[in-house]
Formats: C-alpha cells, structure tokens, sequence
C-alpha cells in the first residue's frame, strides 16, 4: 500500500477552516500587540509615579515601593490576560479543529490528541531514559494502525533533575 494523500484536494477540502483559523491567528496576534502596549505604558507610569511621590515626600518610600510593585505586577497580569491567553487559545483551536481532521483525512486509521501522551509507564518499558524521572510531561499523542501497524507516538518532555554543589 503506498501512501500518496492528493494534497490539492486536501488544501480545497481545508480552505474555509484555514482561513477562519489565520483570521483568528491575526486577531490573537492584534491582541497580544494591544497587551504588550498596555503593559509596555502601564509599568514605567507606576514606576515613575513611585518615584514622584517619594520624591514630594520621602517617608512614604514604602508605599512608592508597593505602587511601583503593583503596577508591575498588574502591567503582567494585562499581558497574560490581553496577549498570551489569545495566542493559547488560537493553538488549541487549530490542534483540535484544522489538525485532527487532517490527520483523519490522511490517516483514517489514526486518532490525534492534542493533550494526550503516551503514559509514562510505556515509556519506561520502551528503556530509551534509562535514569530516574523527575519530570514527564507531553502531548500531540498520535494513537492508531497503518495498514497492519500499530503506531503510537507523542512530544514527551522527561527530565532528570541534578543539584550542583556550590562550594
């Protein structure tokens, strides 16, 4: 069995939702600009603010501290919130929409998880880490039969932590 998809047709058969996707790219992309913005102008003001106040009057240096902290911290909070929240979103929808249908198109036989990985206890049987784990984590698990194979394969982040001792 030779795998030829017919690309073309694919790209026609995907066209609506690619465009409804980079659309949706653009807007997430705009609103991470705008946060960036917001933030890029709401940190500096606390901080000069701060430092206007604890100029006018020295004793209140601490509460100059904490407004300049806050508005650090609220200038982070915009960019999670405005920006990066949007770019994640974006990513899900394309893996849960655009990609698995493709990869049903392509592959009838194979199932996509965005958020699935192959477990950790496989993985340690395959013997391809073979030190302890002390951090495993993964997704875009790929699970099903191509002709007569069963393939199952994911991204796996699999850590072993060392401590350096400094002298």
């Amino acid at each position: 069995m030779q795998w030829r998809p017919d690309i073309p047709a694919l790209v026609r058969q995907f066209q609506p939702l690619m465009d409804q996707l980079e659309a949706g790219r653009v807007r997430a992309l705009e609103r991470r600009k705008n946060a960036v913005l917001v933030a890029a102008l709401f940190a500096p003001t606390g901080i000069i603010g701060a430092l206007a106040l604890i100029g006018r009057n020295p004793e209140l240096g601490i509460m100059g501290i904490f407004i300049a902290g806050g508005c650090l911290v609220l200038a982070m909070v915009f960019y999670h919130y405005l920006g990066a929240s949007h770019i994640k979103a974006y990513q899900h929808g394309y893996k849960s929409t655009l990609l698995k249908e493709a990869v049903r198109a392509v592959a009838p036989g194979v199932d996509y998880q965005p958020a699935g990985m192959i477990s950790q206890r496989i993985f340690e049987a395959s013997r391809l880490f073979r030190s302890r784990i002390d951090s495993y984590s993964g997704e875009d698990c790929f699970h099903g039969k191509v002709g007569a194979t069963q393939i199952s394969f994911s991204e796996l982040h699999v850590q072993r932590k060392e401590k350096s001792e400094k002298h």
